[in-house]
């Protein structure tokens, strides 16, 4: 049997520790020794090894405060007994977590002595042992138990999750050439996570965005993004139900635990199938512009599923009715300590066939609706023509009345009289009508000419 090297057992720093204390204790021999013996300097040999380990530990508490931030003396104990463990090489794992993500030295987790984990403002946590679930903990400073693990950790940020194909390719199509294996397993896979079946019978896919974060207020516990701890608990502990997951054991009975990122979109796509369903294509993309579109249904339909109580019931052909139901989506988030935010489809892909009928049967539809437009143009143009020539008649009638209508009609005028007054409503036209009095000024002085020449005559 091979021998155990003793070296590659004992902690660098116990290691070094171990020679301090020796280096101190052979000082501190050969001063007594030089003094008269150890016997007689007995009691002076006492007092310097207490003052030796109370310095020591009183040095380490204050020395502890800068080690991590710290709000108390409790604490401040509970971090030096760390301090003095870590020594001897019998602390606990020591876990720095930030966004979310722990940071921690090569198998610190596997050390089982008590242990601390400080945790930034988008940070929590929730700890087990190997027989119960502790609890969570927050931004801020926790301290861990012998045998005490990190059971999951949450970011507390606003979450922004996707499913289905990238926004640039083109789930539908075949294998390139340039396209390796492995490349092309990855498309399918993102089309497969969302692909759907009108009730016409055609298969499409979309990509599916979902906003949301913890169940939590804004400003509580320690941290902007909001901290509760029943709500890490439950995103980390809940044993949530898949649909697609074969039955491992008859305990399980086809539940999985997953991971609580993924919820969100997960039940987002079993919506979209099931809104697909109910619709036609063409009921997806109608042809004239006056048709609504289902789109804003489904986007109205997959947010009350997912952010309300209660939701609107469809029937079979996805047309809203008068009977609402408990949203059972909303309620398995919330159970599992999720608020959406929002969700989104952000495009739908069509495969290449579809599209081209669809390109086809618009342009005929946009061929046919421009020749209607241009007709109603057209007659709209000959109807705002006409008005506009009957409108022009009465402002001419009327200016050229303008001094006829201001005498009473019973008074007999003239001929000379009447004439008059139809040249001076005329010169009227020309001097109350913008643009006239410049292109007309030929014709005014006429005006003025003949006006003159009947008063001679």
């Amino acid at each position: 049997m091979k021998k155990k090297n003793i070296h590659s057992t004992i902690n660098p720093v116990w290691r070094n520790i171990n020679i301090s204390a020796l280096l101190f204790f052979l000082f501190f021999l050969v001063v007594t020794a030089l003094k008269g013996g150890l016997l007689q300097n007995l009691k002076f040999i006492v007092i310097g090894i207490f003052v030796f380990f109370t310095s020591s530990f009183l040095f380490l508490i204050f020395f502890s405060q800068f080690v991590v931030p710290l709000t108390n003396f409790r604490q401040r104990l509970k971090i030096s007994w760390r301090l003095l463990l870590y020594l001897i090489n019998r602390h606990g794992p020591a876990v720095y977590i930030t966004d979310g993500d722990p940071k921690e030295r090569r198998g610190e987790r596997l050390k089982k002595g008590p242990g601390v984990i400080l945790l930034d403002a988008s940070s929590a946590a929730f700890l087990r042992n190997p027989t119960n679930l502790i609890g969570a903990v927050g931004p801020g400073l926790a301290f861990t138990k012998s045998d005490d693990s990190i059971g999951g950790v949450i970011d507390l940020r606003i979450q922004n999750e996707h499913e289905g194909p990238k926004i640039e390719e083109d789930p539908f199509a075949p294998k390139k050439d340039d396209e390796s294996k492995i490349k092309y397993d990855e498309r399918m896979d993102r089309k497969n996570s969302t692909l759907a079946m009108t009730r016409d019978g055609i298969k499409i896919c979309a990509r599916i965005s979902v906003t949301f974060d913890l169940d939590a207020q804004a400003n509580t516990g320690n941290s902007k993004f909001g901290y509760n701890p029943q709500a890490v608990e439950k995103a980390i502990v809940g044993l949530l139900v898949d649909v697609d997951e074969p039955k491992e054991n008859e305990t399980l009975k086809g539940k999985k635990r997953v991971e609580w990122k993924t919820l969100p979109p997960m039940l987002a796509v079993n919506i979209w199938r099931e809104f697909v369903s109910k619709i036609t294509l063409n009921e997806f993309f109608p042809l004239s512009k006056n048709e609504p579109s289902m789109i804003d249904a489904l986007l109205k339909h997959l947010q009350q599923r997912m952010k309300e109580e209660t939701f609107i019931v469809l029937d079979d052909f996805g047309r809203p009715t008068n009977t609402t139901r408990r949203s059972e989506e909303y309620y398995m988030l919330k159970n599992n300590g999720v608020k959406v935010i929002a969700v989104n489809v952000m495009k739908i892909f069509l495969p290449d066939e579809i599209n081209t009928q669809l390109i086809e049967r618009w342009k005929s539809n946009w061929l046919g609706f421009v020749k209607g437009e241009q007709s109603m143009i057209n007659e709209h143009h000959s109807i705002q023509a006409q008005n506009g020539k009957d409108q022009a008649i009465m402002d001419f009638a009327y200016g050229l009345t303008h001094y006829l209508g201001s005498i009473s009609p019973e008074k007999n005028l003239s001929q000379k009289q009447l004439l008059d007054s139809l040249l001076n409503g005329n010169k009227y036209l020309i001097q109350h009508i913008p643009g006239l009095l410049t292109e007309l000024a030929k014709e005014q002085t006429t005006i003025q000419e003949i006006q003159e020449w009947i008063e001679t005559s």
